[in-house]
């Protein structure tokens, strides 16, 4: 392929890791251009590439055998315009708040094993100083899409910003990579390499494990109450950590110069 793109990264979204070692991005003397390819509601397990058995997308099979393909990427949570706020902010649901319209007390999202698989999606990147041919099988999400691309363009991501370079090294242990999703504030996962917790908000949880039932079809909480518990507490600590930027803005809370500079460019300040 001949292309005039320097950098690409290609994410897949739909409705709701790292490897042991990091890969090193060499300094270029040039700044680099980059392209953002976002597919809605793509699904990763109908791309050639991710193991499809029709050769449905024969370009961005090309593309991914020329780059890194990340085989475990999910979103962060369900939705177009939350997910897109994610992606380009890196900022988790819980934190920009954008469509949480649904509410405790709510009727409750059916938790359907068909719907919460569909989750995994489309994580490629491709271009000048990206190694060839690489598959990463460690746990990232969307949510680390803006910080990568900073990190290539030799910028250093906001302190806002709650996702990381996957490009970068990553001081977290395999076994303690943790992504965390969510459906408005009807239903909250975290997802480790081997597990996923789904709890609703009316207290009903879901645990998977991820390495004997990919599909996600037998719940195994009642099998094992300490993990369902300890995962669950994770979870709590996540969202309980949250800064709620749009009560942030609106109080009379003081901020740093920093933090305001920040706001202002996340349009949560005018």
């Amino acid at each position: 392929m001949h292309h005039r793109w320097n950098n690409v990264l290609l994410a897949g979204l739909l409705t709701v890791v790292a490897s042991g070692c990091a890969v090193e991005v060499p300094k270029t003397p040039k700044p680099a251009n980059l392209i953002l390819i976002s597919l809605d509601a793509l699904r990763a397990d109908h791309l050639s590439s991710y193991g499809y058995h029709r050769r449905t997308t024969p370009f961005l099979d090309e593309i991914a055998a020329q780059g890194i393909r990340y085989s475990h990427a999910t979103v962060n949570t369900h939705g177009t315009p939350p997910s897109h706020t994610t992606m380009l902010s890196s900022l988790y649901q819980e934190t920009h708040r954008v469509g949480l319209g649904l509410t405790p007390g709510q009727p409750e999202a059916p938790l359907i094993p068909a719907e919460i698989e569909l989750v995994r999606v489309p994580f490629i990147l491709w271009g000048r100083d990206i190694p060839a041919g690489v598959v990463d099988p460690g746990l990232v999400s969307t949510i680390d899409i803006a910080p990568t691309l900073l990190g290539i363009a030799g910028v250093s991501p906001s302190a806002v910003m709650e996702g990381r370079n996957v490009l970068g090294p990553d001081p977290t242990p395999w076994r303690e990579q943790r992504v965390f999703a969510q459906y408005g504030t009807a239903v909250y996962s975290i997802r480790t390499p081997s597990f996923k917790l789904i709890e609703s908000a009316g207290g009903r949880q879901m645990l998977f494990d991820l390495a004997r039932d990919p599909r996600e079809r037998r719940n195994i909480a009642a099998e094992q109450p300490d993990l369902t518990a300890a995962l669950a507490a994770e979870l709590e600590d996540w969202r309980l950590a949250r800064p709620n930027l749009v009560n942030l803005a609106s109080s009379n809370t003081e901020i740093d110069p920093a933090t305001e500079e920040q706001l202002k460019v996340l349009g949560y300040l005018d």
